[in-house]
């Protein structure tokens, strides 16, 4: 199963909106992911191959290895979250494979 971090300050209400929208996606999409929510000190603990979340929460965290980090300049967009997934060679791997 593919495993997704959404990520935000808090780990409350950003992220939960965010994974909301997400299951949304992936179910449209036909792709079993498994999302979780979390605060971003808490993405060193998470075995996600991707981690998404508002820009300026995911510019600040380190560079992991074999993690995507999709970063969302606008999160309570729906198009733009739907656009920047697609655009994720990583994301429209799992589409074109499920």
């Amino acid at each position: 199963m593919k495993r997704v971090l959404v990520v935000c300050s808090g780990g409350l209400g950003t992220s939960l909106i965010l994974k909301i929208e997400l299951e949304k996606l992936f179910n449209e999409w036909d792709v079993l992911v498994y999302i979780e929510q979390s605060d971003v000190s808490a993405v060193g603990f998470s075995e996600a191959e991707i981690i998404i979340g508002a820009k300026q929460i995911i510019e600040s965290i380190a560079p992991l290895p074999n993690v995507e980090m999709i970063p969302l300049a606008h999160i309570a967009d729906t198009t733009h979250i739907r656009q920047s997934l697609l655009e994720n060679k990583v994301i429209t791997s799992w589409v074109e494979n499920k």
